[in-house]
């Protein structure tokens, strides 16, 4: 187990987050996703993308009681946000993963 209790380890492995240590990771086009419970703040998900003319680090924090849907809404409201080239191939993970997007 990595977070605090099982149905938030479930709920980030159902949007295919993987276990890496302390922390959870996912990749998505060409962004990498770490999730990392902070006992103050909730969860941290940091989004990572490295390309030949611009490299983008950042942070969000969701609250530790959060649906995968609410949790996949945010991931892609991010990417459409800051990464629009890949906000279409979040948006069909998370369809191909029949996770509901709010629009």
């Amino acid at each position: 187990m990595i977070f605090s209790n099982a149905e938030l380890d479930a709920n980030y492995c159902r949007l295919g987050f993987v276990p890496d240590g302390l922390n959870m990771k996912l990749k998505v086009g060409r962004v990498e996703l770490v999730a990392i419970q902070n006992p103050l703040r909730g969860i941290a998900v940091f989004f990572t993308s490295v390309r030949p003319d611009v490299a983008t680090q950042y942070e969000i924090t969701l609250p530790v009681l959060c649906s995968p849907e609410l949790i996949a809404g945010m991931i892609y409201v991010n990417f459409a946000q800051n990464f629009r080239e890949d906000a279409a191939e979040c948006k069909r993970y998370f369809q191909a993963l029949s996770i509901p997007l709010f629009q």
